[in-house]
């Protein structure tokens, strides 16, 4: 998954009274029956929830457009929200108007911190169904993420604002930083948030994992753009010439007709992308070619790019 912060997924709706008939017609599957929560007011309560806990705000149009529902029945949901969760927000009318955050906000809801950042990183939405399954259970690093310190640090990022964080580096240790976030994305099975570090005076990446605490910030430093994130660069890959059969890497590829894909990302992303796709990245394509099936082509025009460092073999 490689795509800029989205905010939240856009579906259209429409608001014409024969919607909103429908939408009282609803409300009967949309209430609390014999003590229990039906499951699409359940749905819609959690995500309100998790708005207010990792972008700060929440105002009906997020319910309506995520769920195709009225006017009405998200009026009833945040009443329904803010009956039980009183403490929990604060309404504030106007153009930027809705519900923000309290200072003594406190989780309604468990959230799963990797579909969150899905959602924030490109509007996907994942739901786990009753059904039955074809294949084994998930094999990728344990979710270590501190919702709390993730929450804290998307909320900065939502908001234009800076955040204190203690982070411990694989380079140069434990510290505390303050940094200014705006942008996520994941590679290697892990999450990062782009952002400018007060402490280096420069733009990094940070994994969000090694973020163990997240204190909000009211440093008033001026940002600049990020050059490395707005750079965008083309990864020209191709079956590895020492593969005894490079066809079959053609068909992965999708190349039917050519014989070099051409991937679009940006410079920080680059090398992340490489290591995924498992992408013999040096200068004579001396890697494994069984375990880096692909080789990269235009590897000369991509030395000024920070991210390469990570990319299989850049180094020999």
């Amino acid at each position: 998954m490689y795509a800029l912060y989205a905010g939240k997924v856009n579906i259209t709706t429409s608001k014409t009274e024969v919607m909103e008939s429908f939408d009282m017609l609803r409300h009967q599957n949309d209430s609390v029956r014999g003590g229990k929560v039906d499951s699409n007011l359940e749905q819609r309560l959690q995500l309100l929830d998790m708005h207010l806990m990792f972008q700060g705000r929440v105002n009906r149009s997020t319910l309506i457009d995520h769920f195709n529902v009225g006017t009405a029945t998200a009026s009833r949901t945040f009443k329904t929200y803010f009956e039980a969760n009183p403490h929990n927000g604060y309404f504030v009318g106007g153009k930027k108007g809705g519900h923000y955050i309290a200072d003594d906000f406190e989780p309604a809801y468990e959230h799963d911190t990797d579909r969150v950042l899905q959602l924030l990183c490109s509007g996907l939405v994942s739901y786990q169904l009753n059904t039955k399954t074809y294949g084994p259970p998930s094999t990728g690093l344990p979710n270590a993420l501190c919702a709390v310190s993730v929450a804290t640090v998307t909320r900065a990022m939502v908001s234009g604002k800076a955040v204190r964080i203690d982070y411990t580096s694989g380079t140069s240790g434990a510290a505390s930083r303050t940094i200014h976030p705006h942008n996520i994305f994941a590679g290697g099975g892990a999450w990062y948030c782009r952002a400018f570090d007060e402490k280096s005076r420069e733009f990094r990446t940070f994994r969000f994992s090694r973020i163990t605490q997240a204190t909000s910030s009211d440093s008033s430093l001026m940002v600049g753009e990020d050059g490395e994130w707005n750079a965008s660069v083309v990864l020209s890959i191709s079956p590895h010439n020492r593969h005894p059969n490079p066809q079959a890497h053609s068909f992965d590829l999708g190349m039917s007709d050519t014989a070099v894909y051409n991937q679009h990302t940006n410079a920080v992303v680059a090398g992340f992308l490489l290591t995924d796709l498992r992408v013999d990245s040096s200068e004579h394509g001396v890697l494994n070619p069984f375990e880096y099936p692909l080789r990269l082509l235009n590897r000369e025009e991509l030395e000024g790019v920070g991210s390469m460092s990570i990319a299989p073999g850049f180094d020999v």
